[in-house]
C-alpha cells in the first residue's frame, strides 16, 4: 500500500458518515485508523528524510547516501513490508487492549445505569403506590378500627 493510498484510506475513515453501534466493531475500526494513521506518518516522515537528502547540495558523499538511502529503502520494503503488516507491533497490540478495555468499561457503565434504572422504577412505584393511600386516606378518612366484640357480633359467635 503506497502513500497516497494510505493517505486516501485514512481521509476516507475519517469521512465515514454511517455510527457504528456494535463497542468491539468501533473498537477494531479505531484500532486500525490509528495503525494507519501511524503507518502514515511513518511514511512521510521516511519520505521527508529522503527528499531533505536528496535536495542537499550535491557532493559525493550526498550521492551515495541517496543511493544507500535508496537501497534500504528497497531492501527494507521487500523484507519488512509484508511482516509489519501481518505482525502487530507491541504498541499496536497494547492500543487494541486499551480500546477493548474501554468498550469492556462503557459496557459496564451502560449495564450500571441500565440497573439503576430498573431500581428506580421499583423506587417509583412504591413512591406512587404511598402517594395513592395518602390521597385514599385524605378522601375516605382514616381505616375505622372494629373491636374484637364487634367481630364476634358480626360472626354471631356470642
Amino acid at each position: 500500500m503506497g502513500l497516497s493510498e494510505i493517505t486516501k484510506w485514512t481521509e476516507n475513515v475519517d469521512r465515514i458518515c454511517v455510527p457504528i453501534k456494535d463497542l468491539t466493531l468501533r473498537a477494531r475500526v479505531s484500532a486500525k485508523t490509528e495503525e494507519k494513521k501511524l503507518e502514515l506518518l511513518y511514511l512521510r516522515w521516511k519520505l521527508e528524510r529522503w527528499q531533505n537528502a536528496r535536495n542537499r547540495k550535491a557532493n559525493n558523499d550526498v550521492l551515495n547516501l541517496q543511493e544507500t538511502m535508496d537501497k534500504e529503502l528497497d531492501t527494507h520494503r521487500l523484507e519488512h513490508g509484508p511482516k509489519k503488516r501481518t505482525i502487530p507491533s507491541e504498541y499496536q497490540k497494547e492500543i487494541g487492549e486499551q480500546y477493548l478495555a474501554n468498550v469492556e468499561k462503557e459496557l459496564e457503565r451502560w449495564q450500571n445505569a441500565r440497573n439503576r434504572r430498573a431500581n428506580n422504577d421499583v423506587l417509583n412505584l412504591q413512591e406512587t403506590m404511598d402517594k395513592e393511600l395518602d390521597t385514599h386516606r385524605l378522601e375516605h378518612g382514616p381505616k375505622k378500627r372494629i373491636g374484637l366484640i364487634h367481630y364476634y357480633k358480626i360472626l354471631n359467635l356470642n
